[in-house]
């Protein structure tokens, strides 16, 4: 059996990649409220920040197929062969920075 590959994530960018690469996925997003989980701005660090949305972001999607599908033949058969899930952050002196839409334009980027 060939199973699927899902790109848990909207991002535009990661889309356009896995698409180059050949790649046949579908997209399904999390619905996480990442501030509840840890700002960008605070003290961890940016890798640590990103993992942690990243695997948050596989155990909500993961929820939602359990959810979709109750009955755990139908659910087994929706897992994916592979789950690709992905965050990023923006450092500046070593601080992680709230994502800012836009942020590869140089007036965006002074306003930091």
């Amino acid at each position: 059996m060939t199973r699927e590959v899902i790109l848990g994530t909207g991002s535009f960018i990661r889309k356009k990649i896995l698409t180059e690469m050949g790649f046949t996925f579908s997209v399904m997003t999390a619905d996480l409220d990442e501030r509840a989980m840890g700002t960008r701005t605070s003290e961890q660090d940016a890798p640590a920040l990103v993992t942690l949305f990243a695997k948050a972001k596989a155990d909500e999607i993961i929820r939602k197929i359990y959810i979709q599908y109750p009955n755990e033949a139908d659910r087994c058969a929706q897992l994916p062969s592979l789950l690709i899930t992905a965050d990023s952050v923006a450092t500046f002196q070593g601080e992680a920075r709230k994502s800012v839409a836009g942020c590869f334009f140089p007036d965006k980027v002074r306003q930091w």
